[in-house]
């Protein structure tokens, strides 16, 4: 999970938006008719910008709601790994009977920065085993390290791999 998520980078871009309009819009009357063709320019320029900023704007504003709303919330502890789904649905996996944590090779860039996805393997029962994947952006990578140490002094036999190849 993301914990320091919030709307500030959103709404810091929807207030430069605004402002940049503002100027967008007061640069209009004061336009000298020699200055004409340099003005349009800046005009067209402040409005690339204009739209940019908002559209960065929503754009994170709908990273956000996405995470808060139907991403599954993770913490660990010494002994367990809690999972929380977006319904509200609880859960948790010992330490013990998680089998595997790997680097899947998915991730990306995006407007929060870069985030790798990794697969945990787990036995749900003698029969059953079920895999989450979790994506954990390169600010949370510290806390990946102390959960895998934590799941390494739990399970010896838990195979951890950082790396999404197996050469």
């Amino acid at each position: 999970s993301y914990d320091r998520i919030n709307f500030k980078t959103a709404l810091g871009c929807l207030c430069a938006g605004i402002g940049l309009l503002l100027v967008l819009l007061f640069i209009e009357p004061h336009i000298e008719a020699h200055d004409q063709q340099r003005v349009t320019l800046l005009q067209l320029f402040l409005g690339f910008a204009v739209v940019a900023t908002i559209l960065s704007a929503i754009w994170d504003a709908l990273f956000v709601v996405n995470l808060w709303s139907f991403a599954e919330k993770l913490e660990f502890d010494e002994n367990m790994l809690y999972v929380t789904e977006a319904g509200g649905r609880q859960w948790t996996i010992s330490y013990k009977d998680i089998t595997t944590i790997r680097l899947t090779g998915r991730g990306g860039q995006g407007t929060r920065g870069r985030w790798r996805v990794y697969a945990i393997d787990y036995q749900l029962n003698d029969e059953q085993k079920k895999t989450i994947d979790v994506s954990i952006f390169t600010s949370n990578m510290p806390r990946l390290g102390e959960f895998q140490q934590a799941v390494q002094a739990a399970n010896r036999f838990a195979d951890i791999n950082n790396s999404w190849s197996n050469f």
